[in-house]
């Protein structure tokens, strides 16, 4: 062998050393890697989000269409954690007077469809939604019932995990991770997820529709730290592909340890509200 017959052959052996060194990627991951990382990287941002027993907002929905008309709407917000179960969150419209005491409550569930129960002031009646009426669109916004509980992380045994990627998302280092709900009724077959690498929060989710199209993007932003452990979006934006509109919800005035009860969120809770 010739001087640079054995060149050629020890930079050969120099570069397979060097792969066997190197990490290993995602692309090298096996399916039952991929399953287990993105189920840990789920579990770990409900975990985080986790804890704070109850709490209040004040929210800003601003529905904008394609004309560039904007629909503002106040709503105020409570919600109750289950460690066993799912949330208890209640909601109440203040402003404006078209649709001022109309409020909903929301019994989230792991393993069945969640109940929603709709208070209809002018008709001084609650009404409870079925499962398939849960997918349709929130008093004209781009939310459906199913979007609503996505203020915070959600259980990870809601849904099956597989991790993608590493890619970097708004100035953050995310991992991302798609999931598929493993419930019966949902609008999605998928949705794929960024989490923040440092303090596991979502800054995106893409929803795909039945057909595997991009149906509508949310985007949380402009987190702030309250009692030194609960990451709380400031703003958080759902753009929906198919009609070209887009709503975006402002959140503020959070207030946690608040004494609430089972007792605060029920039917006749509804009624109450202002």
């Amino acid at each position: 062998m010739n001087n640079c017959g054995k060149r050629c052959w020890i930079c050969w052996l120099f570069f397979f050393i060097l792969c066997l060194m190197l990490p290993v990627s995602g692309q090298a991951m096996t399916e039952g890697e991929r399953i287990e990382k993105g189920t840990k990287v789920g579990a770990e941002s409900y975990r985080r989000e986790s804890g704070f027993v109850d709490f209040f907002a004040e929210i800003t929905l601003v529905q904008q269409n394609k004309k560039g008309k904007d629909i503002y709407r106040h709503i105020r917000l409570w919600g109750l954690e289950r460690e066993d179960a799912g949330d208890k969150s209640l909601s109440v419209f203040v402003y404006p007077p078209d649709v001022k005491g109309f409020a909903r409550l929301t019994y989230s569930h792991t393993d069945k469809p969640d109940d929603h129960w709709l208070y209809i002031p002018e008709k001084r009646r609650v009404k409870r939604l079925s499962p398939v009426s849960q997918l349709s669109l929130f008093m004209g916004s781009q939310f459906s019932f199913e979007d609503l509980r996505l203020y915070r992380a959600e259980k990870a045994e809601k849904f099956n995990y597989r991790y993608l990627h590493d890619e970097p998302y708004a100035g953050q280092d995310c991992f991302v991770v798609e999931r598929f709900s493993r419930k019966e009724y949902s609008n999605y077959s998928r949705q794929v997820i960024w989490f923040d690498k440092k303090e596991y929060r979502i800054l995106k989710i893409d929803f795909y529709d039945k057909r595997n199209q991009l149906q509508k993007t949310l985007t949380k932003s402009k987190y702030e730290l309250y009692e030194g452990r609960f990451w709380c979006m400031g703003e958080m934006k759902m753009t929906n592909h198919l009609n070209g509109e887009s709503t975006l919800v402002l959140w503020n005035n959070y207030q946690f340890g608040l004494g609430l009860t089972e007792n605060d969120f029920t039917q006749n809770s509804l009624k109450r509200l202002k």
